[in-house]
């Protein structure tokens, strides 16, 4: 996935929606405070989809601030990340995907944002 604007620094990451994942040994290290509620309130079957669609928010927050994962081991960092959240905008890229854009705009606005598929050639039918 690849995104650009002309309204300031953009992150986006892109997760496989059905990645296996141990959420609860990841949330409380790599998610911002209030996070893991958010998770246990779904149903159980849900929660690790639920951690996906929030670490790739969080991801993109991460890129669009120009930081790296590392700064989510440290507390006060995560705090403050929260304090500086732009807008977000979640996609379902396909069926099999999450993904999330953090850009600089008041209001994130769909109709903004133009997507593009890009296929591999040599396996196009």
């Amino acid at each position: 996935m690849v995104a650009f604007s002309l309204c300031g620094p953009v992150g986006v990451d892109l997760e496989p929606a059905d990645r296996p994942v141990n959420w609860r040994e990841l949330a409380d290290r790599f998610l911002l405070p209030g996070d893991r509620e958010i998770i246990e309130k779904a149903p159980e079957d849900d929660r690790p989809g639920e951690f996906i669609r929030l670490w790739t928010r969080t991801e993109a927050l991460l890129k669009w601030q120009g930081l790296g994962i590392s700064a989510l081991m440290n507390h006060t960092s995560r705090s403050n990340l929260v304090k500086h959240i732009p807008c977000t905008l979640e996609l379902q890229p396909g069926n099999r995907h999450v993904a999330h854009i953090a850009c600089s705009m008041e209001r994130t606005d769909p109709g903004k944002f133009r997507f593009f598929e890009l296929v591999d050639a040599s396996t196009a039918g």
